[in-house]
């Protein structure tokens, strides 16, 4: 393996789709890697190492050595102790400026580097110490300002924000918001620590076709005096799915779901899934001696989710708890009628709801497995399925509504936990976990933010969506955020 290959070797052989990187792609307009190791770096998180191999690989995947006839190309490296540029960097010009601690710190940027002049800018922003208030807001949004008149037309570049630790409020979420005010938010990656912190990789690009819009800090709700140990990631190894568990498009790990059972509920609580697909949220309570109840819109599954809970409980010799009736009803979660049917309050809910339409984008049906074998690619065509819901704006509202009635039929001080993620459609940007959680946990939410672990999927396929074109990740993180019922 080659120096450089080794500064993407995070993703094991095995998950690259072999086959798809072996076939002639496009010309290749961002960089000079080969498809294999372009693919590597596509993987939506990564296990943090050093500076060294952070720096180098980024520099490697957003420029082309020489991108224009007679050029190098122009990598600003703002931060970075401990940075060197290597001869891996061949003769990119790499122009180096201390770390942005203050405001006066962007003069660097302003009169060192000329206008339009850079291919890429990758900054360390770890040293400087923000939060929700009008001074990080004003750095940061001359900071963009700044970059968006210094960098090429379509150039990327990207923040390297403080390392969170789980029950911190990650202020990535509104850097990015105030970045895609300015330029086009592309993505982020999620860097994970051994200390099981995490780390947020922010990826813009520079486009003069962008809107410019004003978008600020939004003030958000966070619980006080959370002593909790949940994780801030996590890479579960579920068994493989059942014949009866793979009708559905969209299926969470029973062992994820424990984790979060035994932190924010008691043996005895009731816990609760308004969206119970094939039930993995009831066998998890059940299995650490919660009592268990859900909703499910479609018969099918709910029908599918009551076998399995019953054929787990079924008062075997391993087993004196006895289950034989209907834990999951067939409801709709979002009909405040349907909340008549729960045996009490809630003290623990956990839930995934459809992330928006995106199973039915062109893009997510390359579920080729699963239309070959005539499984289901999406939930349904029930109008009333939050997934058949076209517009992002009145998607998110209709979820808020259903978890602040879901708030509602709480007991006080109790915890709720959503599975979801950020979703790229039509290249933009959609971040649906930080949407809701200012929604929920914003001024007139119903909820305190308590902190988020992420889910990062370690066998999934890695796919060269976008290769040789532009940048598009493998997104396999999601979010699961944890909220506290005011």
């Amino acid at each position: 393996m080659s120096d450089m290959e080794m500064l993407f070797s995070d993703a094991p052989e095995d998950d690259l789709d072999i086959e798809a990187v072996k076939k002639k792609g496009p010309p290749n307009r961002i960089n000079d890697l080969n498809y294999s190791t372009w693919m590597k770096y596509q993987k939506s998180f990564f296990r943090w190492t050093d500076v060294q191999t952070y720096v180098e690989a980024s520099i490697q995947f957003f420029t082309k050595e020489l991108p224009r006839e007679g050029e190098s190309s122009q990598t600003l490296v703002v931060g970075f102790d401990g940075y060197e540029p290597s001869e891996n960097i061949g003769s990119r010009e790499i122009i180096r400026i201390p770390a942005i601690t203050a405001p006066n710190s962007i003069q660097d940027i302003k009169s060192e580097i000329i206008d339009s002049s850079l291919d890429h800018a990758i900054l360390d922003l770890r040293a400087l110490e923000l939060s929700l208030d009008k001074a990080s807001e004003s750095i940061l949004l001359e900071l963009f300002s700044t970059l968006n008149l210094k960098m090429r037309n379509l150039a990327y570049f990207q923040l390297l924000l403080p390392e969170n630790s789980p029950s911190d409020y990650p202020i990535s979420w509104q850097v990015s918001r105030l970045g895609s005010g300015i330029m086009r938010l592309r993505d982020e990656r999620i860097g994970i620590l051994e200390n099981g912190n995490c780390a947020y990789s922010l990826i813009f690009q520079r486009d003069d076709e962008k809107t410019k819009e004003e978008l600020l800090f939004v003030p958000i709700s966070i619980a006080s005096n959370e002593k909790r140990k949940f994780p801030g990631w996590t890479i579960p190894k579920p068994p493989p799915r059942n014949k009866n568990e793979i009708l559905h498009p969209a299926k969470y790990p029973e062992t994820l779901i424990e984790l979060f059972v035994s932190e924010f509920s008691k043996p005895g609580d009731l816990v609760f899934d308004p969206m119970s697909g094939t039930g993995s949220s009831q066998l998890a309570a059940l299995k650490l001696e919660r009592k268990a109840f859900g909703f499910e819109l479609m018969p099918e599954f709910a029908s599918i989710a009551n076998k399995r809970i019953k054929s787990a409980h079924s008062g075997s010799l391993f087993d004196d708890v006895v289950i034989d009736e209907d834990l999951i009803v067939t409801a709709d979660a979002i009909a405040e009628e349907s909340y008549k049917l729960k045996p009490s309050n809630f003290d623990y809910v956990v839930t995934s709801p459809p992330y928006w339409s995106m199973l039915r984008n062109a893009g997510s049906e390359n579920q080729k497995n699963r239309r070959d074998k005539d499984l289901k690619t999406h939930y349904s065509e029930d109008d009333r399925d939050l997934g058949n819901i076209e517009d992002y704006v009145e998607f998110i509202d209709v979820l808020v509504e259903m978890y602040e009635l879901i708030g509602r039929n709480m007991n006080k001080n109790s915890y709720i936990t959503i599975v979801v993620k950020n979703i790229k459609r039509n290249h933009t940007v959609y971040p649906l976990a930080w949407d809701l959680v200012l929604k929920l946990a914003g001024e007139e939410g119903g909820f305190e933010y308590v902190g988020n672990t992420f889910w990062c999927q370690d066998d999934i396929g890695m796919k060269p969506f976008a290769v040789g074109t532009h940048w598009v990740s493998n997104t396999v993180h999601q979010y699961c955020f944890h909220l506290k019922k005011k």
